[in-house]
């Protein structure tokens, strides 16, 4: 009877001694991450970055400044473009594919809310993503579950309103304006399209405020602002939301001979500062796409490390204006 107690009180005393251990041992267990490619020591973090297209020497700012994120944080870049800035179908492709290739982390310039369900798709993966350039709706990002999103690039509305009253003091007599916009789905646009429309509609020099939109396209802008003009001879002010479109404008504007005409641009390539110091552009607003680039690279990188400490970074942008446009 002794032997048997003994025996007991042995076993479970074994048992106790088990449990312990195998708790200590679970503890010192490295957690699951919650990532799909956990970053291991001996490979390099790979960021896929995704550009609408390599045509625009915006995005072509976007990745420069990308990659000194990525040397200065040791990381490998994935660049991947599209053929085309309105290309919706090719885009989702793009995100698909770097899904597929392991990407630790996916920094894109969305084409428009159209590519949400695959980023969702992404995300639900345990990819990080990172908005860059162009915001998303935010009601439809919260219908995706993708409100959590970090958004690098600036303050559309504010900064257009800014730029937008420079042109108008190109005026000195009251005229009508033009906003040629890029496309109906894409946020930036619109949001650059609402800033000046509300400077312009109570602007005591501008009468009337018309929108067309161009396509993100020269050719397509240039059309637009020929169309417009025959339409409302009266327009002396032009705002493009970007820089390819403004060039457009400016075609427009140089075939005619109408110097009377004074055309804002949006996004501040070398394009539009050349045209700006050759007194052909009247005001640029320079989103300053490098620095977009890299605090993008470099936040993606940081939610790897489920760092979530910056949702939104709003990049501080330059507005060049002066009134010895003014002929």
């Amino acid at each position: 009877m002794v032997y048997t107690r003994l025996m007991k009180t042995f076993f479970l005393s074994l048992g106790v001694v088990l449990l312990v251990l195998f708790g200590f041992y679970l503890y010192r267990q490295p957690s699951e991450s919650p990532f799909k490619n956990p970053i291991s020591e001996t490979s390099p973090l790979r960021i896929g970055l995704i550009l609408r297209t390599s045509t625009n020497p915006l995005y072509r700012n976007i990745e420069e400044g990308a990659r000194l994120a990525e040397t200065a944080l040791d990381i490998r870049l994935i660049v991947k473009t599209g053929t085309s800035e309105t290309s919706v179908m090719q885009q989702i492709d793009i995100v698909q594919r770097c899904i597929d290739e392991n990407v630790n982390a996916i920094v894109i310039t969305p084409v428009g809310s159209e590519i949400l369900p695959i980023l969702k798709r992404a995300n639900d993966k345990g990819i990080p993503i990172v908005l860059v350039e162009n915001p998303l709706q935010q009601e439809l990002l919260k219908e995706y579950e993708l409100d959590h999103l970090p958004f690098i690039g600036i303050d559309n509305e504010i900064a257009s309103q800014e730029a937008a009253f420079e042109l108008a003091k190109c005026l000195q007599e009251p005229a009508d304006a033009l906003i040629i916009e890029g496309n109906p789905f894409n946020e930036s646009s619109r949001q650059r399209a609402k800033g000046a429309k509300d400077v312009f509609s109570s602007h005591p020099m501008i009468r009337q405020v018309y929108s067309e939109y161009g396509s993100y396209s020269i050719e397509t802008a240039k059309k637009s602002v020929e169309k417009m003009m025959n339409e409302h001879p009266s327009i002396r002010l032009i705002f493009s939301i970007n820089d390819m479109m403004a060039i457009g404008a400016y075609q427009y504007v140089k075939e005619n001979n109408r110097h009377d005409i004074f055309i804002l641009s949006v996004d501040g390539t070398s394009f539009s500062k050349d045209l700006f110091e050759q007194d052909e552009i009247a005001v640029v607003l320079d989103q300053n796409a490098k620095q977009q680039g890299f605090e993008a690279i470099r936040t993606a990188e940081k939610m790897t490390r489920m760092d979530m400490s910056s949702y939104v970074r709003f990049v501080q942008y330059e507005i060049l204006s002066s009134i010895h446009h003014l002929k």
